[in-house]
């Protein structure tokens, strides 16, 4: 039977009680999907760029690192500088939480930059905290010199911070 056909002789409010009563799963599941792309259109379009992230584990002073945050403000993209302090591999105050915050950053892929200490870039690789970069990332595009690697047993671990401009004060 023809949609015209069961309209003739009803009057408007039972013309629209019989197409919400056998299309209502229609109408609702368009309307649920025009706001999903609604939705979905919104967020690609109203994303902000996300700032580059660079955290330092180091026993650098507070000085050193706003003239690091100071350094990168320059640049055309935000920078997020979160720093934790260490004394010869011993975190100070709130270690713990320091140790967590940053465990879940690296495992996340948080973090855009990480800049350790050698000494302290050694312990981590000796405890396997850290993994070789051969292991995320084919490495032979990348083109740096040999002694701007940072290699412990013959694996890639990252680059020696004293080859960016930015590091090397």
């Amino acid at each position: 039977m023809k949609l015209k056909e069961a309209f003739q002789g009803m009057t408007t409010k039972e013309k629209v009680d019989y197409v919400w009563e056998y299309y209502k799963g229609i109408i609702i599941g368009s309307l649920c999907f025009l706001l999903f792309i609604w939705l979905m259109v919104d967020g690609f379009m109203s994303k902000d760029e996300e700032p580059v992230v660079v955290t330092i584990l180091s026993r650098t002073s507070l000085a050193g690192i706003e003239e690091i945050e100071e350094a990168f403000s320059h640049e055309t993209f935000d920078v997020y500088v979160d720093h934790i302090y260490h004394e010869n591999g011993k975190i100070p105050e709130n270690g713990m939480q320091s140790i967590e915050r940053l465990s879940t950053s690296l495992a996340v892929g948080q973090i855009d930059l990480f800049v350790i200490d050698q000494t302290m870039a050694e312990l981590m690789m000796l405890e396997e905290v850290l993994a070789p970069i051969d292991d995320m990332i084919d490495t032979t595009t990348i083109q740096i010199d040999q002694q701007d690697q940072l290699i412990l047993e013959n694996d890639w671990y990252g680059i020696r911070a004293s080859t960016l401009s930015d590091f090397n004060r």
